[in-house]
């Protein structure tokens, strides 16, 4: 009688472990992890026409992996490399679709951006450099479910039949009006007027959308071909395009650098930093540039990798001629 309850409570213990075991590995959390990736030369994403980038002028990326297992989740928080952390709303609420779609969204908000700032402050220094371009309207990057009536994608091109023609004013209006709003909005090359009211749940974020009529010199996009989405390399892909068109070459060392590029010149937040800055430390890169305001998450790395904070393009400009010299 003792061997059969002895067997029965190792029996149930076993089953016990067995069934935590396969819950570890097997069932998803609402964690996600975020890796380290890979640099890429900036200028394999956007080429000026018959000008000598240089190679020298790199962005990074990492791999974000949601709803992990809990044994995954366990192995990744041992390495300070990994960065796991819970879902995010928007990640929480996206199909595969939406997520891909905002992905992309953000890679050609991020090229147009890039164009605009580089050729405009190249053509300071090089007045035959010139760019025309017009404002769109706002590309909606995100819409809570509490606002199904807009979608991802959808290009809103006026607000209350105002005409807007800058980024900034159309913006603000958006954010400070607490009416009912008549949103003009271009959807799958049909204009339509959508009325949308704010609640306290509302979460909207945009991008501005620009059409470039011409550049002198030209360009091509050859990263539209490449799987890589987010903005995050804004600024690096600005600091390619500006040096190139100046025809600067006294850059000899690599840098690394992420921030999107803002069209007020100012270098915005990133996720993923220090699994980036790991990413350079890793390939043996000396000098990377990150936003200012996130110095913070990556200062005890310093001793690693000469780490520059920026606040805007023009500052991360100086910084490559420092280094330079």
């Amino acid at each position: 009688m003792d061997q059969n309850k002895k067997f029965q409570k190792y029996f149930h213990m076993f089953v016990f472990a067995y069934v935590y075991l396969m819950i570890a590995l097997t069932i998803p959390t609402n964690f996600s992890v975020t890796a380290p990736n890979k640099t890429r030369i900036a200028n394999t994403m956007i080429n000026i026409t018959d000008i000598q980038q240089s190679n020298h002028f790199r962005t990074v990326s990492v791999l974000t992996t949601n709803r992990i297992t809990g044994f995954a989740r366990m192995i990744y928080e041992l390495n300070d490399a990994f960065l796991v952390s819970p879902l995010s709303y928007s990640e929480s609420i996206l199909t595969g679709e939406e997520a891909n779609l905002r992905g992309n969204i953000q890679k050609q908000a991020s090229f147009e951006q890039s164009l605009i700032t580089a050729y405009t402050l190249a053509k300071n220094v090089k007045p035959e450099i010139t760019i025309n371009y017009q404002f769109s309207g706002m590309l909606v990057d995100f819409r809570s479910l509490s606002n199904p009536e807009v979608l991802i994608g959808d290009l809103i091109v006026d607000i209350d039949h105002l005409a807007f023609n800058d980024y900034e004013l159309m913006g603000n209006y958006f954010i400070e009006s607490n009416a009912p709003m008549t949103l003009s909005i271009l959807r799958n090359g049909t204009l339509i007027d959508v009325l949308v009211t704010k609640n306290a749940d509302s979460i909207f974020r945009f991008y501005p959308k620009y059409q470039i009529i011409s550049a002198n010199p030209s360009y091509t996009l050859p990263g539209n071909l490449i799987l890589t989405s987010g903005p995050s390399a804004g600024m690096m892909y600005t600091l390619s395009i500006y040096f190139g068109l100046i025809e600067f070459e006294g850059l000899d060392e690599d840098i690394v650098g992420t921030g999107t590029i803002r069209y007020n010149n100012e270098v915005g937040n990133i996720g993923g930093l220090r699994q980036k800055v790991y990413t350079a430390i890793k390939e043996g890169i000396n000098h990377f540039i990150i936003p200012s305001d996130q110095y913070q998450e990556v200062s005890d790395l310093g001793h690693l990798i000469n780490i520059y904070p920026v606040v805007s393009i023009m500052e991360a400009i100086e910084v490559v001629y420092e280094i330079s010299a």
